[in-house]
């Protein structure tokens, strides 16, 4: 047995001595019950909570030469002509947002930034040699902006001087905040230069160095923010796409370590904010145009720019790598022959007082989701969350002559594994069969239906969806039917890049299986339509890779672009609302969980990059009370207390990958990185965590988060709609609140809700 897997084994075998915790009567789960296999390892680091910032923040100040142009019970909009600066008054507090810098902090500025700091919006273009260059829309002989003001806002035409581009703007006020738009028609280019990228406000409440607290908020994984702070010496500043990159624009790297590099978390949503002080003032930016097409930028605080800042950038069009032989030796760079369809649109909706802060934002993101529909209020009911148990069935591994079908797991195990599970007290369990198809996981054609007999027949996923039915429970087949290997896909139903050829990941390491291609949306549709042969206990599906990917096809004559897939991708979501039971899907992008009954693989994390200072659950914020969420398999991750006391801080519902047989003979397969799945070592251990998660979130089932604080490091107070407030103690100390002692490295209820 290789050495890494059987030290984890090792470790997993401590939970198999344990004795079965039961339910504490006091809604508490105590340091000292935790199951002996979690290691009570404490990083300090961005995963443990800081406590929340405090202080005020001094906002821009309205001069002579800012017009008021609209106002409404809430806000102010002004304008200054002359420097086309937008400023926002907040009437409840009267802080005032401004889009450039103050000029009194410029000075460790060089001209070319502070040229940026003081510009509305700012392009890069690409020049007929095909460099990029940067030009911000000030400029001493750049043309004076062209402005009509009318009662709800103002509109500039305005010219980027080096660029010779000219376009549109409008700003107009909302009940919320303030709306920016760029109509695609406005946008003229004058000369031989391509517009690139646009950036709208980049200075939009940036704050120099650590001047007064408050911070970033990204939607990097769960969420994290950067705290202002002083420069420092980052490598890099912080440039994602969101819904991640358009592999039919640019092909990812080829994986050749034999270590694994950890991947970065996605942008799910299109969102950013600002915090200005501790629950001071605040915005939330959300991208309601042109999302496909956008990507979240921010500066900390460095040695080159001693502010930190952040926006949206829109890209219009990209250049890319375009081999000129067969073999890829020779290439040349190429530009993009046409133009994205973008229409940038950026909603700002701006907070105050106790919504300020990341909570509040997610808050005023969950309540326009629910009035785009995206969204519904959670009608849950029962006593108890689920768990969600995910079989690995079946996968193939190398023979001495071909390949040969490895079995893990047997329709009867499962049976047995869950009712040994609802003997032990977990009475509502969610299951997924995963490679339950003739030929394992990575071994069936995506439009394979047939339980491969192997692992057992029809008659025995029947009588497992009846008993699962009429125990508060329910089973979920796993379906990829976006992606796959050569043998599993047909090769005149494939996706291509901008480049001619087919779209792929090649990751070297994998010892059997190296390349993933991914299908057209017609492939899609036919896997799709595969699924109507399932019978109607067959009928529940989770989805895997159709709502996590989006990506441009450019098939010769068939050519459908990134903001068109996603249209197509709810279509399909619609149309398979209306012919399945149950839909669940994978850590989705969030245009895809509107027809989604749960949710799967919700990031607990995000990327750890050195200037993110706090984790936290804004993407499960934004979801809570509203759709049912599990976090990644728990016997993928470190094994450790935090980890289960972040479950209950997040209110997500633990999930486990599990087979029957020992996972080392998944070593020589694609799936070697699963180390560590038997049940029976990992039952006890289940039991344990699932009865101390259950215990506290079953009494906010169905509930949203509407407030969580960190009133110091590492304990954190959730606070739900009915009142029902939960602490996390995630030190080693006792920890005392109005009266009541929150053990160390424990979580409990203190305060119950009115029903």
């Amino acid at each position: 047995m290789p050495r890494r897997i059987s030290v984890i084994l090792a470790l997993v075998a401590l939970a198999s001595s344990l004795l079965c915790l039961h339910a504490l009567g006091d809604n508490s789960i105590q340091g000292s019950e935790v199951p002996r296999g979690i290691n009570k390892i404490e990083k300090m680091d961005s995963r443990v909570p800081m406590a929340d910032p405090g202080g005020m923040a001094r906002g821009a100040d309205i001069t002579s030469q800012d017009v008021l142009i609209a106002s409404n019970d809430r806000l102010e909009l002004y304008l200054n002509e002359k420097d086309l600066i937008v400023k926002v008054k907040d009437k409840s507090n009267g802080y005032v947002w401004s889009s450039a810098a103050p000029k009194d902090k410029m000075q460790s500025l060089n001209f070319e930034w502070q040229r940026i700091a003081t510009s509305l919006l700012t392009v890069e273009y690409i020049n007929p040699s095909g460099s990029i260059s940067r030009s911000p829309l000030k400029h001493s002989n750049a043309k004076k902006p062209k402005i009509s003001i009318d009662k709800n806002g103002f509109s500039a035409e305005v010219e980027f001087y080096e660029a010779k581009i000219a376009l549109t703007v409008r700003v107009e006020l909302t009940d919320l905040g303030i709306k920016v738009t760029v109509p695609d028609e406005s946008i003229v280019e004058k000369g031989k230069n391509i517009l690139h990228k646009l950036y709208i406000m980049p200075f939009f409440g940036a704050a120099y160095r650590d001047e007064f607290p408050g911070y970033v908020l990204i939607p990097d994984g769960c969420g994290a923010l950067i705290r202002f702070s002083k420069p420092r010496p980052y490598i890099s500043s912080y440039v994602e796409r969101i819904y991640g990159p358009d592999l039919g624009m640019k092909r990812p790297p080829v994986k050749t370590s034999i270590t694994r590099q950890t991947d970065k978390e996605r942008l799910t949503m299109p969102v950013f904010g600002v915090a200005h002080g501790g629950k001071q003032n605040a915005f939330l930016a959300v991208i309601t145009s042109g999302e496909p097409y956008a990507e979240i930028n921010v500066n900390p605080a460095n040695s080159i720019i001693d502010y930190t800042w952040v926006c949206a950038a829109f890209i219009y069009r990209e250049q890319y790598i375009q081999p000129i032989s067969k073999t890829g030796g020779s290439v040349f760079t190429a530009l993009q022959p046409h133009k994205n369809a973008v229409n940038a649109t950026i909603e700002y909706i701006f907070l105050s007082g106790e919504d300020a802060d990341y909570v509040g934002m997610a808050k005023a993101y969950r309540q326009k989701l629910y009035k785009e529909g995206i969204l519904t209020k959670s009608t849950a009911e029962g006593s108890h969350i689920k768990l969600l148990i995910e079989a690995l069935m079946a996968e193939p591994y190398k023979g001495f002559i071909g390949n040969r079908l490895g079995v893990m797991t047997r329709l009867v195990d499962v049976e047995r594994w869950i009712r040994e599970l609802y003997d032990e007290g977990i009475n509502s369990m969610s299951v997924v069969l995963w490679g339950y198809e003739k030929g394992g996981v990575n071994g069936h054609r995506l439009t394979e239906t047939a339980v491969d007999p192997a692992v057992g027949s029809l008659k025995d996923v029947k009588r497992l969806s009846d008993y699962l039915n009429s125990n508060n429970g329910e089973l979920l087949l796993k379906k990829e039917i976006f992606s796959g290997y050569e043998h599993q896909i047909d090769k005149s139903k494939l996706a291509y890049h901008i480049d001619g050829g087919v779209i792929e990941k090649i990751d070297a390491t994998m010892p059997m299986f190296q390349r993933t291609y991914y299908q057209s949306m017609r492939g899609v549709r036919e896997v799709l339509d595969s699924l109507e042969k399932y019978p109607y206990f067959m009928k529940n599906i989770a989805f895997s890779g159709l709502a996590s990917n989006l990506f441009s096809d450019f098939k010769r004559g068939n050519v459908t672009l990134r903001h068109q897939i996603e249209k197509q991708i709810d279509e399909m979501f619609k149309m398979s609302s209306d012919s399945l039971n149950e839909i669940a899907v994978y850590d989705p992008n969030i245009y895809a969980v509107k027809y989604a009954n749960k949710i799967f693989d919700v990031p607990m994390q995000h990327s750890q990059f050195a200037f993110e200072t706090d984790m936290v659950p804004f993407m499960q914020i934004v979801l809570s009370g509203s759709k049912e969420y599990y976090a990644p398999p728990l016997n993928f991750g470190v094994n450790s207390i935090d980890d289960v006391l972040r479950l209950i801080d997040y209110g997500a519902y633990p999930s486990y990958v599990l087979t029957e047989e020992y996972s080392n003979k998944l070593a020589s397969t694609n799936l070697n990185y699963i180390y560590s799945s038997r049940y029976n070592d990992w039952k006890d251990y289940i039991i344990a965590t699932y009865k101390m998660v259950d215990n506290i979130l079953s009494k906010v089932k169905g509930k949203a988060i509407t407030k969580r604080t960190v009133p110091e490091n590492g304990i954190v107070l959730v606070e739900y709609e009915d009142g029902t407030t939960i602490a996390i103690n995630y030190t080693d100390k006792d920890w005392k609140y109005n009266n009541e002692i929150v053990e160390g490295k424990s979580a409990r209820i203190i305060g119950m809700g009115v029903k």
